[in-house]
Order: C-alpha cells, then structure tokens, then sequence
C-alpha cells in the first residue's frame, strides 16, 4: 500500500508543522502576557473566557472543558487564580453539589489590562502576515478540524456571591 507510505509521511509533516506553529504561538503569547501582565496565557484565556461567559460564570467542569484540562488540572488552576484573587467559587444555590468559577473585580481589571496587548497579538501574528481571504480560510479549516465540545449549561436560578 504505497499510497498509506507516502501520506503518512505527508500526514505528519503536516501535523509537527501545526504542533509546532501552535505551540510558538503559544510561548511567544506566554512571554509577552507574563512580562507585561504577570499572566501566563492559560491564565489569560481562563479569564478571557470567564469574561465572555453566559452571566459571567461556568461551572467548574465546563471551564474545564472549555480550556481542554482535567477536571484536577482545572482545579488546581482555579485554586492558584482564586489565592491570586483573580476568580472566585460560588456555589449553585439549587444544587450544593455545583460550583461556579467568576472573575473577582481583580481578575476583570487584569483581563481589560490585558486585552489590547492580546488584540495586537493576534494582529501581528495573524492579521498582517494572512489578510482577510486567508484569515477566513484557516478559520473555515480550523473549524473542521475543532474537537467536538459539548455546550455549556447554565444555573437555573440567580448566584450570589
């Protein structure tokens, strides 16, 4: 099966050439967050992704989800943010089982902080070298290529801190 010999190698080139731009990416964000904000970009993303939450809150296994962590990953993250005062824990008030992460008002003010310095990110390093056209191909391809994740539920009944 010759055709499977020589896609395989054409299927992994392909894939350490993603890995590899992705995981530059991430590095070169990584350092530019924590030198001017004292964020890691996981750090930012959990925030960035908690700001732009229905009602400003997740349940602590969907944040999981969303980050694509461990349900242990994610918590010992939370723990770190939540000592940093940058998100806190509420419980559900229907079902005590339940726990939400939320920004702080800390952890909102070093997301806005952050944000112009995310946004020139994505411009240098996508905008700029893509354009429009290409920008909306790799989406497009980046879409197909998405992992499955399952949507987010809310609390049926208003938290309270």
């Amino acid at each position: 099966m010759w055709y499977f010999s020589a896609m395989d190698d054409r299927w992994s080139d392909l894939w350490n050439s993603f890995l590899d731009t992705a995981l530059g990416l991430l590095a070169e964000l990584d350092e530019l967050m924590s030198a001017r904000h004292g964020l890691s970009a996981l750090w930012f993303q959990v925030l960035a992704v908690l700001d732009e939450a229905p009602d400003g809150h997740l349940k602590l296994n969907d944040l999981a989800r969303v980050i694509r962590l461990s349900q242990s990953g994610a918590t010992r993250l939370v723990d770190r943010l939540e000592k940093e005062g940058l998100l806190e824990r509420i419980n559900c008030p229907s079902d005590r089982r339940v726990v939400y992460t939320t920004l702080c008002p800390r952890g909102k003010a070093a997301y806005e902080a952050a944000l112009p310095d995310w946004k020139t990110f994505l411009e240098s390093r996508f905008a700029n070298p893509l354009g429009e056209d290409q920008l909306t191909v790799l989406g497009k391809l980046l879409m197909r290529l998405k992992p499955a994740q399952t949507s987010l539920e809310k609390c049926p009944e208003q938290l309270s801190s």
